[in-house]
Parts: structure tokens; C-alpha cells; sequence
């Protein structure tokens, strides 16, 4: 197992059973639709970066089908740069590309592709009742990110990076 703290999207804290687990593990919610509170997701993100907590976000910023990789969005990895700011003795954060693909015949079926919050619980009783549900993860090699980096830069890198993992399935 590794341990992680997920940033994911903020009405996910409200939701009933999984928003009470989530705020029960390491959580960080993010409202991407209001800048002020994305500012304040990034400090939380350095914040833990800074004390050597692994952070797992999704930079596509939505879920999907699976079948493509969505653009990344770039405003969180602006934590990088923060996280540098604040940790003087550290000279680069790495950024760890990680694919997640479902595989054989319930792929379809096990990915969620969020039309509205309610269609979720529909989707997982159908999840729940599938037998197996194979999961592929593919880790590329770590991308060192200095003061430097352009968050921009970097969500471009991270983003080719993922589509080829994905394109040799």
C-alpha cells in the first residue's frame, strides 16, 4: 500500500458514506471553479509535500470513461513551485506519472464517466455486482521539477507522458 493523501474535487466531501471515508483518510478537497480555494489547495498541497507526504492528484480534473486521456489542467502543480518556496534545503520536487487503465471484459462497465453526482451510485451498485475488475497501473519514470518549472511546462510533460503509457496499454 502506498500511503497518500488524494486531492479530490469538493463535493465529494458532502457526499453520503464515500465524503465521510474521505474525510476520514488523508484528504485535501478542491473546488477548481473558484481561484480563491484553489490557492488555498495548492498551500495545502505544499504543505504536505514540505514534510514529505506523497500527494495523488488527478490533473485531468474529471472522470472519464477511460477510453482517452482527457488535457491536463495545470493549477495544482503550481504546488510544486510553492513547495520550493517554502523548503529552502530542497532543490526539486518529483513528480511521479502513474497511469490507471481498467482491463479485461468489465472495463467499461468499471469506469465512471461523472454525468452528475447521483448517476455515481447507480454505477456502483453495477460496480458491486461485477465478479472481477482488473485494474492496470503503469508508474513512468519520476520527473524532477526545480524552481524553475513552469506548471504550464510541466502538466504538458506529465500529460505526453500519459498518453504514451496509455497508448502501449
Amino acid at each position: 500500500m502506498l500511503p497518500a493523501i488524494f486531492v479530490t474535487q469538493h463535493g465529494v466531501a458532502s457526499w453520503p458514506v464515500f465524503g465521510r471515508l474521505a474525510k476520514l483518510s488523508p484528504s485535501i478537497f478542491v473546488n477548481r471553479d473558484r481561484k480563491r480555494e484553489v490557492i488555498q489547495t495548492i498551500d495545502c498541497i505544499s504543505d504536505a509535500l514540505s514534510v514529505d507526504d506523497v500527494v495523488a492528484i488527478f490533473p485531468e480534473g474529471t472522470s472519464t470513461d477511460g477510453t482517452a486521456v482527457l488535457p491536463f489542467r495545470s493549477a495544482l502543480l503550481g504546488a510544486v513551485r510553492e513547495t520550493l518556496h517554502k523548503a529552502e534545503d530542497l532543490r526539486a520536487v518529483h513528480v511521479q506519472p502513474v497511469s490507471v487503465r481498467y482491463a479485461g471484459p468489465n472495463r467499461r462497465r468499471a469506469a465512471w464517466a461523472r454525468e452528475d453526482d447521483s448517476s455515481f451510485f447507480s454505477h456502483l451498485l453495477q460496480v458491486i455486482r461485477l465478479r472481477r475488475i482488473d485494474v492496470t497501473l503503469r508508474w513512468e519514470a519520476p520527473i524532477p521539477a526545480d524552481i524553475q518549472a513552469d506548471r504550464k511546462a510541466l502538466a504538458r510533460t506529465l500529460e505526453q507522458t500519459i498518453r504514451r503509457s496509455a497508448a502501449q496499454g
